[in-house]
């Protein structure tokens, strides 16, 4: 808002595209709730931030830098936002898939995610990783704590996800990347990748 402010335009006029915090090995346990911050400046509903676009970068982190190597990578998916804005070109849908609700059924919980058509695992993985799920929390010091463990995924039809465990049968909650690093395991058919969520934060 401020640049455009000092820049003298209004929202319609000078569009604004940014890059969710790529993953990376840090001690700062805040940079989850910092990706969660900056997908709700795009998010579903009412954006926080007017004419706004947001690219992921899950699968494309670096384990010893914040400034990842893959930039042309991240260039591809910020092109994507001002052709299918600025230049018209509708081919490819630039927003990547993200979650939208859940449901819990028995021992599982279903995750219903939006932008998912074609929803399939990265190349090169096999399974999903840092997924994780947990059951109702307790209170502990007057601070909510969940107890999250490993969570089995399974991709179903209709944009969904399916998380489970052995360990949880009472499931409430479950997360995807919600960490400071990680490593994307699925996208859509366009190649964008799910953005990290955790459900915890919508509830």
């Amino acid at each position: 808002k401020a640049w455009r402010e000092r820049m003298g335009v209004t929202a319609d006029k000078l569009p604004f595209y940014y890059v969710q915090l790529a993953p990376w090995v840090t001690t700062w346990e805040d940079a989850a709730t910092l990706r969660h911050c900056q997908f709700r400046g795009v998010g579903f509903g009412t954006p926080l931030i007017e004419n706004c676009g947001i690219v992921g970068a899950s699968d494309v982190g670096s384990e010893v830098t914040i400034h990842f190597p893959q930039k042309k990578v991240i260039a591809d998916r910020l092109v994507l936002w001002a052709m299918y804005n600025q230049y018209g070109d509708r081919s490819v849908n630039p927003m990547g898939p993200y979650y939208m609700s859940h449901t819990v059924q028995g021992n599982k919980v279903i995750v219903t995610l939006a932008n998912a058509d074609g929803l399939k695992y990265i190349d090169g993985a096999e399974k999903v990783l840092y997924a994780e799920i947990a059951p109702a929390p307790v209170k502990i010091n007057n601070k909510t704590v969940y107890d999250w463990t490993e969570a089995d995924v399974e991709i179903l039809s209709d944009g969904r996800l399916s998380f489970s465990s052995t360990t949880v049968s009472s499931p409430e909650h479950v997360r995807y990347c919600f960490s400071t690093w990680h490593v994307g395991t699925l996208c859509n058919g366009a190649g964008l990748p799910l953005f990290p969520f955790s459900t915890e934060k919508y509830s």
